[in-house]
């Protein structure tokens, strides 16, 4: 509007004759094929509206979301998508895992690949390279933290077909594909998932930026700490199952909608 010096009190009347467009020359020089398509109804005393025409070609009321939603790239929704973006996650974490399933977190391979630095070695153990399989999946400090909560989510034996391969983070980013259920151990699962692969990536960072180091059982703890808060402000049934869950997370003396109480 500035550079054409047109009034931000401009109406449709002031640029339409009936005939044709009256659009200023610079912008019939980058927009003449667009802003010449139309021919506006003009109808007095009624204030202009701007309306979007679909792909469908059906003019609707304008929105950025709609407008969005027509010019973006459509692709097929990824079958991890349930696991990562949920309602009632907590966006950093998703964000992570997000990032971490995709394999585009800086980990010292891609760094070194990209003539980043020397130092290339697993930061936990200090043997291996520091890979996205290897600082979620293969490394003993991973392993160590995962191991401490499959039980809590009925996963035992869970890492028993992923743990040690090469491909260990892709198989798990295949079992994360399978459809989620509405049930409170999906939801649990999930933010258990996001946790832990947040506090890995968390712990990895401030070891390197920070020289701080904590020990699996502190880490451990913030994720208990963080999946029993989640726990009980969750919008969802509390019934005989989300009972069940509460006494595997060790809660004690709640009452849940069907009147059982955990003691």
């Amino acid at each position: 509007m500035y550079e054409t010096c047109l009034s931000v009190n401009c109406t449709v009347k002031d640029l339409w004759d009936g005939v044709s467009w009256k659009w200023p020359l610079e912008l019939l020089d980058r927009h003449g094929v667009v802003l010449g398509s139309y021919k506006p109804r003009l109808i007095a005393n009624v204030a202009d509206v701007v309306k979007w025409k679909d792909r469908q070609g059906r003019l609707k009321d304008f929105g950025a979301d709609l407008a969005w939603n027509e010019i973006k790239q459509c692709r097929k929704v990824v079958g991890w998508a349930d696991w990562v973006w949920f309602h009632q996650n907590t966006l950093r974490h998703a964000f992570i895992l997000w990032l971490a399933i995709k394999e585009r977190l800086r980990t010292r391979e891609k760094l070194v690949s990209w003539n980043i630095g020397d130092a290339s070695e697993c930061v936990f153990c200090k043997k291996h390279l520091e890979s996205h399989n290897h600082v979620f999946m293969d490394c003993d400090f991973s392993k160590d933290i995962w191991n401490s909560f499959l039980a809590l989510v009925n996963l035992d034996g869970f890492f028993v077909d992923i743990v040690d391969k090469d491909d260990g983070w892709a198989r798990f980013i295949k079992i994360s594909s399978i459809p989620c259920k509405k049930s409170c151990w999906n939801l649990i699962k999930r933010w258990l998932f996001g946790a832990v692969v947040y506090f890995i990536w968390q712990e990895r960072n401030y070891r390197i930026f920070q020289a701080k180091e904590r020990k699996v059982d502190g880490i451990c703890s913030l994720i208990k700490d963080y999946v029993r808060l989640k726990m009980l402000g969750a919008d969802i049934k509390k019934g005989r199952m989300y009972a069940q869950a509460l006494r595997k997370w060790g809660f004690k003396e709640l009452d849940c909608e069907d009147g059982q109480k955990i003691e």
